[in-house]
Order: C-alpha cells, then structure tokens, then sequence
C-alpha cells in the first residue's frame, strides 16, 4: 500500500511538471472518447432500432405495392388461403408530393392515407390538437417531422405539386413504423378524394409471414398469381419489400453518420497512440538521469515504470470521465438523427453498456501502450542512467555539418533536428497523414455531394428540364412537341415516358426506365463508364446496378418487359443519386418490346432569360389548365356560351381523371347555335418544374454533406493542434538548455521558434502527399458506389498547401514557450 502511495505521488509530480502537456492529452483522450462512444453506441442501437420500432407500432413487415389498374381484391384470396401468410391488409395510398415546413424552407416526400386505412396498418394513436375536430383541413404526420421540419400542433403547412399549393393545419403527430414509402400523412377522407386528383394512387398489401417462410420466395410465387389476375402488365408497377431487406436498408442507410463519425474516432486513437509512446519514450529519455536517481534511492525498475502507467491511467482517465456524458448525448442526437431518415420520431435511447465498453477498452489501450513503453526503463541501470544513457563514450557521424552549410543557417538547424528525430517524425507523419486524408475526403464530399449544383448536373442521374408537361388524351405528342418548339422561348424539347418498368431477367427489382430518341440531346445523364445508348439493342443502368446485377460494359442481359423477354447489350453506366434502380433505352429499343410505344411526356427547356412560371401561365393560357385542376374547378363565364362550354370542360375533366377516359367530344344547340368542342384542347394532363423540385430536394441533401463535413474539419484540426502543441511543449522541455545557449549566442526567440517549427516541414509534406493519394484512391471507391464525381485537382492542392500552413502556424504557435527561456537564469544555474 505505502508503495502504491509512493507511486502514485511521483505519477502526479510528473503530470505537475508537464500539465499542459497533460491537458492537451486529457482533451485529446476526451475527444476520442466523446467519438468513439457515441460511434459504437449509435451502430450498436441502429442496429437494434428497426425491429423494435416495428414491435412497438405493431406494423406490418412485408409489403407489395402495386399501381391502381393492376390491383383487384382477387389479389386477396391468395393470402387467405396460403398457411404461409399470419396475417395480412390492404389499404390504399396517393403519393408523390411535397410538403413544405411552416417556413417554407424545408421539403419531405410524403404518402397520404386516410385515416381508416392508417388504423389498419399499424398502431394509430397520434398526439392531438384539442381543437382538431373543429379544423377545415386537418393533417396528421409522423412524429419525425417535428424534428425534420421544426413543426408543431397548429402549424400551417403547405402540400404542393409542381404549382399547385394547398394549406393543412397539423393536428397531430404519430410513431410510425416500418414503412417502404417515406413519410406518412393522414388526412380527412374529403381531403383524400380532392388530393387523389392530382396525384399517383397505389395500392399496399401489409402481411406478415409465418415462422420460417422465404419472403422473397413468397413475393415471386405471389407476383405470378397477380399477372393472372389482369390483363394489364403487372411487372411495370409491382413491388415487393421483404422485412429483411427493408431492415437491412434501413440499417445502412441510419448508420452512415455513425461510421464516419467512427471512422473519425480511429484517426482519433491513432494520434493518440503516437502521441503516449512518444511522451513515455522522450520523458523516459529526459529524465533519464532522474530515473538513475531514483533507482539509487531503491526505487526498482518495475515501480518507476509503474509510474509511467499511473500517470496516463490518471489522465486517460480524466478524460474519458469528461468525455462520457457528452458521448452519451451525441450518441442520442445521432440515433435521433437516424431515426428521422427512418421517418420514426418517438423517444430514442441511446445504449450505455456500449458507450461504458468503448470507455473500458480506451483505458485498456492507453494502459497496454504506457505499459509496453515504460517497460523501457529497465534498459537503464544506475550508472548508464547517469551517463545519459551512454554505455560507452562514442561520437556519432555529424548530419548536415554547419561549416559546410550554403543554405540558410536557420533552415540548416531545423533540419538536423530533423534528422535526429526520425522515430518521433514517424509518428507525427502518420498522424498528419491521417488528418490530411480527414480534411481532404471533407473536402472532396462537399465540393461535389454538397453542392446543389454539381449534383444536379452531374449525377443526378434523370433529365431535369424546366417545365415537364404530362400531355392527355390521344393528342399527337410530337405535333405538340413541334407546335412548342417554334415558340422563341423554348430552347429545346424532348419526348419521354416515366411509367415504364423493366426488370433484368431471374433478379426482383424493377427498373424504371429513362426513354429518349437520341440521348446526345441529354443534359443531365451523365456516364461514369461507357456510353449512352444509340441502337436499338443497347441499354445502359445506373452505376449502383452494375454492382447488384455484376456487370460491365459489353455484356449481353436477358431484360423482361411484362412477358417479353429481350437481350440487349450494356454499354454503359450512369451516375444517379436519384434512383439507383433506372435503366436508359432508346426509343427504338423499347419499342422492340411494344411496336406501339408513343412518348407522353415532354420535356421542356427554356432560354435562360425566361421565367419558368411565367411561361408556364402561357402554356395554360394556350393549352388549357391540369385536368385535376379544369375537374375540380367551377362554372365559369360571362356569356351562356362561355359558361356552357366550362361546364362541358368540368365534365370531360371528370371523366378523364376518375374513369381513365382518353377522349371525349360534345356538341350542343341552342337558341339555333351550335357550341361544340373536345379534350383536344386539353393537351396538359399533369404541368411540374422538374428542375427547381430536384434542386429544393439537392440542396437539402447538399447541407446535411456540408455540416458533416464541416464538422469532420474542424475535429481534425483540433487533433492536429494538440498533437503539435505536445509535440513543441515536450521537445522545448527537452532541449530547454540548448535552446538557451543558442540564445546566449545571439539567437532570438523568432529565430529558434523557426527552426523548431519547420523540422516538421519535411515530414508534413511528405505525409501530406501520403494522406492526398490515400483520399483519392478513398473517392475512387466512393465513386463505385455513387458514380464518377468531378474533383478540382488545383483546388485540393490548395486545401493541401492550406493543410501544410496550418500545421507550420499550430508548431510555430506551440513553440512560443521559447520566449521564456532565461540566458540569465541558466547562467544563475
């Protein structure tokens, strides 16, 4: 016990003698700590999120989506009569819109429902206003949107599609489960039937499955029975998502943040292993003649080495106590975090044991590092330890002799401090590797994924013209085309379609396909390998879907339309944040698998100098209004013609939208006059800005990327400037009467700081250029993932040199200490 006692003292005497020192390395130990437990508690709770979401909201596990025209209640009976189905529903959903915060700042895809349906999908018991009885236009939304959106009970908010607004008064919030859709909003059934006008209706088949069963092996025999069921293609709006997949999605997706934040934590660990063997080594060095000291006394060698191991426990350990509770939190904030892009938004807690565990086992290595390193105390017995660690006199060959110096003197002392450092400039070269791999990777994520411009450009992966006309009845789409192309604001229009599903042949995802006459006359799809389609025998998939179906350029795929089956050849693939499941076919090429494909849908690009919306009140002004929009209007018109043929529109508008009617005419006398017309003069089924949606949707993608990154930075700078700052503060402490000598010689402090400050130059150099190849060859495998991203070779080098000055001013900074080195006293000494 009295030597414990004894050690203990000498272990606090030497954090006494060197406590800044020790600071910077308690913080450092508690940045690490704060990363490295929220990091393992978060993945660790993401992990275990998603099935206990889906016991808590008692929701359905597996999914089929299947579009309106295809769905029947016939597709009901194979459920009830399958002893592999426990149980199942069917409730309907309208999709497709934005919802706008109170602010306006700030979108989210939603899914409607009403609440009927929303009863029977899983449990529904909202938070709700006390008034919401009395509201026109009620909406409940999933209790993620109060942190997403920053909304509240009574907050006003706007749906929206493409220029059409509507305001809904938030009456309540509900936990939402496992759902393959995004965001849920409930809403009055009178809201319901007015908003499935202007939207896309889907129909859901929830089940849950019976111990045991193949859900996927389930989903095809399904899918099979469901192409009996009508005559229309059911492999063009038929999806299936087994509870597995969405879990693992789900999983994926919530811990992204967590591993970078982990990823940041190992460089974190790092630094801070070079940083305590390079402490024990340079006090065991310095102190050397101490340490012969002591074991004169009777201090033995495994006790002074004893100390060495208590007096960083005591600092590891004052850190962690420090960094625990604020781990904690950023654990909880991250697993909040996640579960809003999981679209849950009930109480999350974050999981103590593996943020204690993460504790436990810093400890353990700062302790098995101090340990491994003190035990090079041994080495010395009494009397080397007097002779400094001398065992014989010995002259080693002079580096970089002065007298033969024809450089500056100043850059001449720096290097041979330089060169007599090489263990030391080791270590601090894989820590400066690690930041600038840290910083450059920030910088490379947030010039390209967090900037709105780039990712539209270049991998957004869909065409996105300014004005997207859905056309409507049996009009000519290329006489429209033409008819728009000739009006000096239109710069260019292309004919496509965004309803046609293809699947490769044997695997379950559907694609969508993106279909163009010549794709050169593309703006946005861009392609990281390969090219674009030209023949009609070739297609093209997104960079995702070469590694989920294993291809490459030049292979011939089996490719299923409904019950054709095609080979075409892969030329190449696209990048696409968007939609990872998309093919890219030419008109021709899919007309191989219906001769009477026509294009509904056109693309329209406008002069820079042209306002979108308000060329868009021209082309109602000229072509009428959004069928949704003529069907749910009212009688309008000063004359009894005008009013007439209103009355007419409303009528063919309403058979158009509700019982899918492509064209319609009428004819009427009266008073002797004959008013006639047709849906011809309604050309424009659906209106929407394709660009300016995307870019409000980028650009909040673009600022999640810009405050992850810049939270990256900044850490990384921390850890640079501690470990520079120990560096400088124990190298001054080392050589502190060689330094003063050089001051009785008339040497100035600036001058010896300079010299201090660039030994490291050459080392951070090197390591910087180590830490920019490794960040590049870590954007290529970013790159298989998402697609080729444009990277500014110039502008990372700038970030490098950036990099290199800000190591120079962090030691240039920590070697102030210099300045207070005394000629006088040292004289007095």
């Amino acid at each position: 016990m009295v030597k414990m006692d004894k050690i203990t003292r000498l272990s606090l005497a030497k954090i006494k003698r060197a406590k800044t020192e020790s600071f910077l390395l308690c913080i450092l130990v508690m940045i690490c700590t704060i990363l490295l437990s929220s990091s393992v508690s978060s993945l660790v709770g993401i992990g275990k999120m998603m099935p206990s979401i889906t016991e808590e909201t008692g929701c359905y596990r597996n999914f089929v989506i299947m579009g309106q025209d295809i769905y029947s209640d016939e597709c009901l009976g194979f459920l009830s009569e399958n002893s592999s189905v426990s149980s199942y529903d069917h409730f309907s959903v309208i999709m497709d819109p934005l919802l706008k915060s109170k602010d306006g700042d700030m979108t989210v895809s939603l899914c409607f429902l009403r609440s009927s349906d929303e009863e029977r999908s899983e449990i529904f018991e909202p938070e709700v206003l006390e008034d919401a009885d009395s509201l026109e236009h009620p909406i409940w939304l999933d209790s993620s949107c109060k942190r997403s959106m920053g909304l509240s009970l009574g907050d006003e908010v706007t749906y929206t599609d493409g220029k059409r607004d509507y305001s809904f008064t938030v009456a309540g919030f509900f936990d939402q489960g496992i759902w393959p859709l995004g965001s849920k909003a409930v809403v009055s059934d009178e809201d319901y039937s007015y908003l499935e006008q202007h939207m896309d209706r889907y129909e859901i088949v929830g089940m849950n499955f019976a111990p045991g069963v193949d859900a996927n092996e389930f989903f095809k025999s399904y899918e099979e029975y469901c192409k009996g069921t009508t005559l229309n293609d059911v492999s063009s709006e038929y999806m299936s998502y087994a509870y597995k997949d969405l879990i693992d999605t789900y999983t994926f997706n919530m811990s992204l943040l967590s591993g970078i934040v982990a990823c940041m934590a190992g460089v974190t660990i790092l630094a801070i292993l070079v940083m305590i063997r390079y402490r024990i080594v340079g006090d065991i060095r310095e102190q050397i003649v101490s340490i012969g000291v002591l074991e004169a006394l009777g201090y033995k060698s495994a006790e002074i080495s004893l100390s060495y191991v208590v007096e960083y426990l005591i600092v590891a350990g004052v850190g962690a106590v420090l960094g625990i509770v604020p781990g904690v939190m950023f654990s909880s904030f991250l697993m909040t975090n996640a579960a809003t892009t999981a679209h849950y938004g009930g109480d999350i807690k974050a999981p103590l044991l593996p943020a204690f565990l993460s504790v436990l086992g810093i400890l353990l290595f700062v302790l098995l590092i101090s340990h491994t390193r003190a035990r090079a105390v041994r080495k010395y017995p009494p009397v080397k330890a007097f002779r400094k660690g001398i065992e014989t006199h010995h002259f080693k060959k002079t580096v970089l002799p002065l007298e033969k110096s024809k450089a500056n003197i100043h850059i001449s002392l720096a290097l041979k401090g330089f060169f007599e450092n090489a263990k030391q400039n080791i270590g601090l070269g894989v820590c400066i590797a690690a930041v600038t791999l840290t910083v450059v990777i920030s910088f490379m994520m947030a010039n390209t994924l967090g900037n709105k411009d780039n990712l539209l450009n270049n991998i957004c992966g869909h065409e996105l013209a300014d004005i997207r006309i859905e056309t409507s009845g049996l009009i000519s789409t290329e006489d429209f085309a033409n008819e728009l192309l000739a009006m000096p604001e239109v710069s260019q229009v292309l004919m496509t379609s965004d309803s046609e599903y293809i699947k490769i042949a044997d695997a379950d995802i559907p694609m969508l396909l993106d279909i163009y006459d010549d794709f050169s006359s593309t703006t946005n799809i861009i392609v990281s390998e390969g090219r674009l389609p030209e023949h009609d025998n070739e297609i093209a998939f997104t960079v995702q879907g070469k590694f989920i179906q294993n291809m490459e350029v030049g292979d011939t795929v089996m490719v299923e339309y409904g019950k054709i089956r095609k080979e075409y050849v892969v030329t190449g693939f696209v990048n696409s944040v968007v939609n990872a499941s998309a093919g890219y076919m030419t008109s021709s090429g899919f007309r191989r698998f219906d001769p009477l494909y026509t294009p509904d849908i056109l693309d329209i690009y406008l002069d820079p100098s042209v306002d979108a919306s308000s060329f868009a009140s021209v082309l109602e002004s000229r072509y009428g209004k959004d069928i949704a929009d003529i069907s749910s209007g009212e009688v309008t018109g000063d004359t009894m013609e005008e009013r007439i043929r209103s009355a007419a529109d409303i009528k063919m508008a309403e058979a158009m939208v509700e019982n899918g009617v492509s064209y319609m005419e009428y004819s009427i006398e009266v008073d002797g006059q004959i008013i006639s017309g047709s849906t011809n003069t309604m050309r424009i089924d659906k209106l929407t800005f394709q660009r300016a949606d995307y870019a409000e949707l980028m650009d909040q993608f673009g600022s999640v990327i810009g405050t992850v990154t810049t939270s990256l930075t900044i850490v990384a700078a921390a850890v640079v400037m501690i470990i520079l700052s120990i560096l400088m503060e124990n190298t001054i402490r080392k050589q502190y009467r060689e330094l003063g000598i050089m001051k009785g010689l008339g040497y100035t402090s600036r001058e010896l700081m300079f010299q201090m400050s660039f030994r490291i130059v050459p080392v951070a150099v090197i390591a910087a250029l180590v830490g920019t190849f490794l960040s590049f060859v870590s954007m290529g495998l970013i790159e298989m993932v998402l697609g080729k991203l444009s990277v500014s070779v110039p502008a990372v080098a700038v970030v490098v040199i950036c990099v290199l000055l800000f190591c120079f001013f962090c030691a240039y900074t920590g070697a102030r200490k210099i300045k207070k080195i005394s000629v006088y006293e040292l004289m007095t000494e």
